[in-house]
């Protein structure tokens, strides 16, 4: 899909592995992050709601909170 655009370059062709990947992404960066962690596993989309809640009520403060939690959100 992307491929035809003029903008498509060696590294994204590397990264994409040549396929396309439908899922969406949600990102997460918590204040002073420094570092980044992949999950790749699925958990429903409706659950984000309970995650951006949980952030805004001081419940989770950092990735090592989230990553503990996420079974939780249905992980």
């Amino acid at each position: 899909m992307w491929r035809l655009a003029g903008d498509w370059s060696t590294e994204d062709e590397r990264v994409s592995g040549g396929r396309f990947d439908d899922r969406p992404v949600l990102l997460i960066h918590f204040p002073g992050q420094a570092s980044g962690d992949e999950v790749n596993s699925s958990f429903p989309e409706l659950e984000e709601h309970e995650i951006i809640a949980d952030m805004l009520l001081g419940r989770l403060n950092s990735p090592t909170d989230l990553t503990a939690s996420l079974s939780k959100y249905g992980r």
